[in-house]
């Protein structure tokens, strides 16, 4: 992981607190509370905090602004969690800014630095609280997995667990939750109390197996459900849960707010109002009893043994367990010696440099002090300690001291280095920088495993070492390439003649073969399909080895490429390469390009050892017609395709056509071929003509044109095929019967037949019969038109050579269906289903029934098409009226209605009825009309529906018997009727038909309108 921790050096920092020390007890005398124990070497932390975020700097706590805050400032922080991972992300829950704000760690945490991204809002300018995929409500505990790209946030104003993936570093926001724990749907907040609900949850941790572990704060347990990581349904159910109820029993929690999993699997529990925390040994069931106690149960104090409301607990790697004592506005760390029996804190955070177990007020803003500290996590790998301290509006960093730093390689500039040609004198190379942290000057560095500088130089700003090789050590850079050179950077430690070191984890260097240049290449030029050559290839920088081949590729001018053979008396540095060039290479007109490359020896060097392209030349060859296929066609022919034989015709070659020149179909170098349409072939009124075709090839350099054929002429010749002027009938209706077609055109003789092409494109030739040279006849046989659709017909004489006639088209549409009776007509309210039957014509396969506005599915149609059955279920007779029965075929073709009675008083649910209307109709083309509906149980939330469309109400009578609705004149412009519904809240709904009519006379009471049929 390349991970620079420090943006001022370590060293650097320690000074300065010990200077400001020194001067601090040089003007105060001895300090009121004794420092605590010597720490051990690199074990642990000193109490000065390194870094700030959410602050500027160690002496401002200013919160963020309310509405708008900035992407570095913060309101009250309280959780943190920390990835692993090359790129380690930071995650705090800025509570009161309703998001959680992401910062890469990587570099570490300049004070004062901005975010890179949040989640629970659009912008990280904004805090608005929300219930939704985004948004959040007081965040508390927040969770991450090893690599940052899944996080659990405690959303507590929620009463929820929100899941995202991804990567966070690189998203754009918004960002949304992907699962959420506690709520059935994201735009839920209630409170929960079974296995999966939740009450303002406020801590989260999550095990490397994908089980999370939950601090349902409200509820007084924990949480455990196993596979999150993997779980996709919302609201899922917790496997296990901690906690026997509100209590101070072993069994019992009071307001838990986090939860922190160590390296050997225990649970660790900040049980916040019995100032305790817990830990739980695995494997974990319910109600499950803890093993071990840190602080005294139901007893707050300031000891170092003692918690005032601990919310916030971490574990390092090395089982040490940090405790946020926010009522003592300290974090307390434990050894992981600690005893069941001696648990006793051994360094304090938060209450000075020297700070005192006996203390717990919080002192002035500065980088030794806490102000409620409510949240603590251990950065992976370094165990640096981060703080949240809330009431300061900030998080800190206390790193973890290296007094024997081990130094890094984090990178080398320029990476890969060059090879070079052995010489005398030796040639002077080059120099490169090593990049990485905790480099100190004196520091040696090791080329594989052998010291070529004792001492180095450091840039102390930019931690960096500068490498020069020069004439003493340029033969490192001579020879074959190596892609696997170790390179160390060694720290000294103590005396210098001790030579005692510690070294960096061996970094990769690469010394790559230099790039190869071609200066000549002989010749450079050829015609295309000539024969093969030699190619001489002149240049510098040539390599070639049995160990590191030199390669030379061929590029053609379509962008294949070919290696040709290197020579094997190619040895080592050369300037000139002979390489064979195959007439199979040579087909395509245009610019070949020729590359020489050196022996990469891996990935690194590719891109660095191939030379620049030089372009060789490939010529174009005049092409040659020497015949047509066919050799001639008949004015006025069908479309056809011609093809042309010949010599040298290449990809891309055009033809002459009227004219025109046109791009061909290409073949092979002997064949090409155009598709003719109509207007390309002389019509059948034209003499005999012949029409002019030349070929061009492609230009080879892709600019201009390319060389032409000597013209040759296609003829043209008179026309006896057999055509169709027109058909009789042209269009039918879908039928399984057979019909006569009549044929009408030109050029028939006895020898003439009608074909007809079905559906799927299958010719069939019919019996015609033979009136005079313009008319003939067949007979269509049953079943060729049970279907709509197009089909062709041509006329074809299989004495003629030409082909058959253009086609024309019998197109047979949908059959409009017929009701001639109902089996049954009317029914009472209440009854139960039955199968209606009707009996009419025109019924297929496809057809529906229309029971007013809702569409049935027949159960069974007659073959015949004379009858069908469909169930009428027995919701459809629950309301008294006239329905309207119709049957629907394809292409919207419908029968004439029917009507149903359904008779009875069938109750309404809280009264509501339809009586009247007023007026009782209403004409087609009518400009807005009011509409005045009586009956009873009319209410303020009465809606009603014309058909599907909703009315706007004028006005509404008290005693809920009447009300006044507009009809706007675009209802109004089809005659017929239509159904007016009245739904109230609840459910209760009413319904009655109303007629829109034509201006064909008056019309009172319930009137049927039968359209007018021509014929």
């Amino acid at each position: 992981m390349s991970v620079q921790r420090y943006a001022v050096p370590r060293q650097l920092r320690f000074l300065f607190v010990l200077v400001v020390g020194v001067l601090v007890f040089a003007g105060l005398g001895q300090p009121a509370n004794p420092p605590v124990a010597a720490q051990a070497s690199g074990s642990s932390f000193d109490t000065i905090a390194d870094e700030v975020v959410g602050q500027m700097n160690f002496l401002a706590n200013t919160p963020s602004p309310l509405m708008n805050p900035t992407i570095a400032d913060m309101r009250v922080p309280k959780g943190i969690a920390v990835s692993g991972g090359d790129t380690p992300l930071l995650f705090i829950t800025d509570y009161d800014n309703n998001r959680v704000m992401i910062f890469n760690a990587e570099q570490g945490l300049a004070d004062g630095r901005p975010a890179i991204a949040c989640l629970g809002q659009t912008t990280c300018e904004s805090s608005s609280p929300g219930v939704n995929q985004v948004g959040m409500n007081n965040p508390s505990g927040v969770a991450t997995n090893g690599t940052g790209n899944i996080i659990y946030v405690a959303d507590t104003g929620n009463h929820r667990i929100l899941r995202f993936r991804g990567s966070f570093d690189t998203m754009p926001m918004p960002i949304n939750a992907d699962l959420v724990i506690g709520q059935s749907a994201y735009t839920n907040k209630f409170e929960g109390s079974g296995a999966s609900g939740l009450k303002s949850p406020q801590g989260a941790a999550l095990g490397s197996d994908g089980t999370l572990y939950v601090a349902d704060t409200g509820n007084h347990r924990i949480q455990i459900f196993r596979n999150m990581n993997a779980a996709t349904t919302n609201g899922p159910a917790a496997n296990i849960s901690l906690g026997a109820g509100e209590g101070s029993d072993l069994n019992q929690f009071r307001n838990p707010t986090a939860v922190a999993l160590g390296p050997d699997g225990k649970l660790y529990v900040a049980d916040t109002g019995n100032h305790r925390v817990l830990v739980f040994n695995p494997n974990f069931t319910n109600g499950q009893s803890a093993s071990e106690v840190f602080g005294q149960t139901g007893i707050a104090g300031t000891t170092d043994r003692i918690f005032n409301g601990p919310t916030g607990v971490a574990v390092d790697e090395q089982n040490n367990l940090y405790v946020a004592d926010k009522g003592n506005n300290r974090v307390l760390r434990f050894s992981q010696n600690a005893t069941n029996n001696d648990k006793l804190a051994d360094q304090v955070f938060g209450q000075g440099e020297d700070g005192s177990f006996t203390t717990g007020s919080p002192l002035a803003t500065n980088n030794v002090s806490l102000n409620e500290p409510t949240g603590v996590a251990i950065l992976p790998g370094f165990r640096d300690l981060l703080v949240a301290d809330s009431n300061n509006h900030r998080v800190l960093t206390y790193f973890t001291p290296l007094p024997n730093p081990k130094p890094v390689i984090s990178g080398f500039n320029p990476l890969p280095g060059t090879v070079v040609q052995q010489s005398d004198p030796p040639i002077n190379t080059f120099s490169f920088t090593i990049n990485g942290s905790d480099i100190l000057d004196g520091a040696n560095i090791l080329w594989d495993g052998a010291e070529i500088f004792e001492s180095i130089t450091v840039d102390p700003v930019l931690n960096q070492v500068r490498i020069q090789l020069d004439s003493v050590n340029s033969s490192l850079l001579a020879g074959s390439p190596d892609t696997n050179i170790q390179i160390q950077v060694r720290n000294v430690f103590g005396p210098r003649s001790a030579k005692v070191f510690i070294a960096s984890d061996p970094a990769t260097y690469a010394l790559c073969l230099p790039k190869p240049v071609i200066d000549t290449l002989t010749p450079n030029s050829s015609d295309a399909g000539g024969f093969g050559f030699q190619l001489v290839i002149s240049g510098t920088n040539f390599y070639h080895t049995p160990d590191s081949p030199l390669t030379v590729t061929w590029t053609s001018p379509s962008g294949s490429e070919t290696s040709l053979t290197v020579p094997n008396d190619l040895i080592n540095w050369s300037n000139r390469i002979t390489v064979p060039v195959a007439s199979a290479l040579l087909q395509q007109a245009g610019n070949a390009t020729v590359e020489v490359a050196n022996f990469s020896g891996g990935a690194i060097c590719d891109n660095r050892v191939t030379s620049d392209p030089r372009n060789f030349s490939i010529g174009m060859p005049t092409p040659e017609i020497l015949s047509f296929l066919p050799a001639s066609e008949a004015v006025g022919a069908q479309p056809f395709t011609l093809r042309i034989r010949g010599n040298n015709f290449f990809d891309g070659a055009e033809v002459r056509w009227n004219g025109e020149w046109r791009t061909a179909i290409f073949s092979d170098s002997q064949n090409l071929r155009i598709d003719l349409s109509a207007s390309d072939i002389p019509p059948l009124t034209s003499n005999p003509i012949n029409k002019e075709v030349r070929v061009r090839n492609p230009s080879p350099t892709g600019t201009g044109t390319g060389p032409e054929s000597a013209p040759r002429n296609f003829p043209f010749v008179a026309n006896t095929a057999p055509r169709i002027t027109y058909i009789n009938p042209d269009t039918k209706e879908a039928t399984s019967e057979g019909f006569v077609l009549t044929v009408f055109g030109a050029n028939f003789t006895a020898n003439t037949r009608i074909r007809w092409q079905s559906q799927n494109e299958t010719w069939t030739t019919l019996p015609t019969f033979f009136i005079d040279a313009g008319q003939i006849f067949t007979f269509v046989p049953a079943g060729f038109i049970a279907n709509p659709g197009s089909f062709n017909v041509q006329v074809d004489d299989p004495n003629d050579e030409h082909a058959a006639s253009p086609s024309a088209i019998v197109r047979v549409t949908d059959v409009r269906p017929r009701i001639d009776s109902l089996s049954h007509t009317s029914a009472n309210t209440g009854s139960p289903g039955f199968n209606l039957t009707i009996t009419g014509a025109g019924f297929v396969g496809a057809t529906r029934v229309l029971w007013n506005d809702q569409l049935l599915t027949p159960s069974s149609i007659a073959p015949n098409g004379s009858q069908l059955v469909v169930a009428i279920p027995n919701n459809l007779l629950t309301t008294p009226g006239t329905y309207s029965v119709k049957v629907q075929n394809p292409g919207n073709l419908f029968s004439d209605a029917r009507s149903f009675e359904v008779s009875g008083d069938a109750p309404l649910p809280q009264g509501l009825r339809i009586d009247s209307f007023n007026p009782t109709s209403m004409l087609v083309g009518s400009t807005n009309q009011t509409l005045t509906i009586n009956g009873n149980g009319f209410v303020a939330g009465s809606q009603v529906l014309w058909g599907t469309t909703p009315l706007t109400r004028q006005s509404l009578a008290d005693d809920g018997r009447s009300m006044v609705v507009v009809v706007p004149s675009s209802l109004l412009t089809t005659p017929g009727s239509v159904m007016i519904r009245v739904l109230n809240p609840g459910g209760a709904t009413a319904q009655r038909e109303f007629l829109v009519r034509t201006a064909g006379g008056p019309c009172t009471g319930h009137c049927v309108w039968l359209p007018l049929v021509r014929r």
